[in-house]
C-alpha cells in the first residue's frame, strides 16, 4: 500500500505542531531564567581576600631624629651615674673630715711605735719611756738540751717607777762578725717591778753554725696594766758568746 507525499507532509505538519504545543507548555511551567553573569574577583571582597603586607619607609629626617635620641639618652645616664658617684664621693669626703676632726680632738697618746721608746713629756710615766726604762745588764749561754738547741738568757732590770707588764723581748743571732743571721721572740709572763730585774731564757737553733753570739735589740711593754697603749724601746744589749 503506498503512501502518498500529502500524508507525509500532513504528518510532518502535525509533529511540527505538537512539538511547538510541547515547548510552550513547558516555557508556561518551568519560565525562562535570565542569565546569569559569573562572579568577578577583584582580589578585595569575598573568601578569597589576599592580605597585603604594609612596609614603613621613614624618611632621612626621622632616622636622624631617632640616632639623636638614642644618642641623648645614653649621655644622659652617664651623667646621672656621674652625678651620683660624685655625691656618694663628697660624702666620703665628708666622714674622712669628722674622722680626722674626731682623731685631732682626742687626748694626745705617746706613740707605741717609737723607736728609741721616747714619749711627749706631758704623757702619763714619761719616766718609764726614757731609753733605760729598761735596760739588758747581762746573760749566759748555758749549753745545750740535748736536743739540738742551745739556751741561755738574758738579765732585764726596771729602772723606771711603775710596774711593767706583758714584757715581750727580740733576740738577735748573730756571726763573728756581729751580723744578724735570724731572730727570736721571748714573752716572760710576769710583771717586772720598778727596780726589779728577771731572767729571760732562749733558745738558739744550733743547725745555724755561724752563730756566735746572741743579744737582746728591742723590748716591748705596758705601764702600769694599762692594755692600751704599747711602748717600744730599742736596747743595745750585750752580746752573749755562744761556746
Amino acid at each position: 500500500m503506498g503512501i502518498s507525499k500529502t500524508h507525509i507532509a500532513n504528518g510532518e505538519d502535525a509533529m511540527s505542531s505538537n512539538k511547538e504545543t510541547n515547548q510552550n507548555s513547558l516555557s508556561q511551567q518551568y519560565p525562562q531564567m535570565p542569565p546569569v553573569a559569573p562572579p568577578q574577583f577583584d582580589g578585595t571582597h569575598g573568601a578569597h581576600k589576599t592580605k597585603q603586607h604594609k612596609t614603613i619607609k621613614l624618611s632621612i629626617p626621622v632616622f636622624i631624629v631617632l640616632i639623636v635620641a638614642i644618642v641623648l639618652s645614653f649621655f644622659t645616664g652617664v651623667f646621672v651615674q656621674t652625678q651620683i658617684l660624685r655625691n656618694r664621693v663628697n660624702q666620703y669626703k665628708a666622714q674622712i673630715a669628722r674622722l680626722e676632726e674626731t682623731i685631732n680632738s682626742a687626748p694626745n697618746k705617746p706613740d707605741s711605735d717609737t723607736a728609741d721608746g721616747n714619749a711627749d713629756s706631758n704623757s702619763p710615766g714619761m719616766d718609764s719611756t726614757r731609753p733605760n726604762a729598761i735596760t739588758v745588764t747581762g746573760g749566759q749561754y748555758q749549753g745545750t738540751d740535748g736536743g739540738g738547741y742551745g739556751e741561755g738568757y738574758a738579765t732585764l732590770q726596771n729602772n723606771s717607777g711603775h710596774v711593767l707588764s706583758g714584757i715581750s723581748l727580740t733576740f738577735a743571732y748573730l756571726d763573728s762578725n756581729g751580723n744578724i743571721l735570724s731572730e727570736n721572740y721571748a714573752q716572760p709572763q710576769s710583771q717586772l717591778h720598778p727596780g726589779q730585774k728577771m731572767n729571760v731564757d732562749t733558745q738558739i737553733d744550733l743547725s745555724k753554725n755561724n752563730i756566735k753570739y746572741f743579744q737582746v735589740t728591742e723590748v716591748d711593754y705596758f705601764i702600769d696594766g694599762d692594755q692600751g697603749t704599747l711602748y717600744r724601746q730599742t736596747v743595745d744589749g750585750p752580746k752573749i758568746e755562744v761556746k
